[in-house]
């Protein structure tokens, strides 16, 4: 297979690609960037019966439904209880029941509950401490429930605030668990992950990815809307545009690990994609930053820099075709992940992916 040809900086295909990309974000932000709103809904009484448990209390709600504690009326023990219930596809009706708002919701509401199903399926299947555990999936008052376990901690977002900053030794602790995680949903074609800080959660048991975004993605999908991510500072470039040629995958979770992990150290998320790709004026971990292995910042840096390489070619037939080859670099979609090992190889091993180098 051939090698895909790329853009130089200085082309002009690049500032047009990118202006095209800018204002497709910036149209995007009137509506808060948002496909699917989240609108107020009639959450489970405290003491409503679903399954075999008792609603004791409501700890979350999201775009995509509920998050209650529930007791076991038996042993009197409690777990978490996730109820799907779109915000902008349905309600709670006078009988405790789940519908629609609207019959033309349907067809997306039945696509969303598909990916709750197999989101839990997937979870169940799975055995990473960093991933939530699925205890039982079920369908009841027209719509589906999940339980896991009452997990105890704070987000990564507080965890790092707490500490003056991070060691190497504690951030590769906390990574591997992550990759791991991360490993075995591409596994599955799970990907992207929503991997930010907000959304890992670290207790005693070490690290917990709390939401793999499954749901939230097909219900964007479903609407035909723009699937916008968790949080756009540790978005992929990828994420900020509709370009077939800059499809999302497994490489879109590494930049979120090396986004995340420059957050941590420096206490800041990297400057925007958007606005390094003709020049990337962001300076670098390892000329900047002292008290990490040279070899850690210098990963760090690849995973999120060389943006002006990653885009397309806009010659008829010519785009990034995954597997093929960029001089002895393998290309894997919108990012060729020419990063350290801990970021990209440990994921790319795991995941059966061919290797990034020709002759290895």
């Amino acid at each position: 297979m051939s090698s895909p040809r790329h853009l130089s900086p200085s082309s002009g295909r690049v500032s047009s690609r990118l202006r095209a990309i800018r204002a497709e974000n910036s149209a995007s932000r009137g509506s808060s960037g948002r496909a699917i709103g989240v609108r107020d809904v009639h959450p489970l009484p405290i003491g409503a019966r679903v399954g075999e448990l008792q609603v004791a209390r409501i700890v979350h709600h999201g775009e995509a439904g509920f998050v209650y504690v529930g007791k076991d009326r038996a042993s009197l023990s409690r777990i978490a209880v996730k109820e799907y219930l779109p915000a902008a596809l349905a309600d709670r009706m006078a009988d405790g029941d789940v519908g629609v708002l609207s019959l033309r919701y349907q067809p997306a509401f039945r696509e969303g509950l598909q990916a709750f199903l197999e989101q839990s399926r997937i979870l169940a299947s799975l055995d990473e401490p960093a991933l939530v555990k699925v205890l039982r999936t079920w369908e009841e008052r027209g719509t589906a429930y999940m339980t896991m376990p009452m997990y105890e901690g704070l987000t990564l977002d507080a965890t790092i605030r707490q500490m003056s900053r991070p060691s190497e030794a504690w951030l590769k602790a906390m990574l591997g668990p992550l990759l791991d995680a991360l490993a075995a949903l591409h596994r599955v074609g799970c990907h992207p992950c929503d991997v930010t800080p907000e959304n890992i959660v670290v207790g005693d048991g070490g690290p917990l990815l709390f939401d793999v975004g499954m749901v939230r993605r097909t219900l964007t999908r479903a609407a035909r809307g723009r699937v916008v991510v968790r949080d756009a500072d540790y978005a992929a470039l990828e994420q900020h545009s509709r370009d077939p040629a800059m499809p999302e995958g497994p490489w879109t979770d590494i930049y979120a690990i090396a986004a995340l992990l420059r957050r941590a150290i420096t206490g800041k998320p990297p400057v925007s994609p958007l606005s390094r790709v003709d020049s990337d004026n962001m300076e670098p971990l390892s000329t900047t930053i002292e008290g990490y292995s040279a070899a850690f910042l210098k990963g760090i840096d690849a995973g999120l820099g060389g943006l002006e390489e990653y885009l397309p070619e806009e010659m008829p037939g010519v785009n990034r075709d995954i597997g093929s080859m960029q001089g002895e670099f393998m290309r894997f979609g919108a990012k060729h992940n020419d990063i350290f090992p801990i970021l990209a190889d440990m994921i790319r091993w795991a995941t059966d992916l061919p290797s990034r180098r020709a002759d290895a």
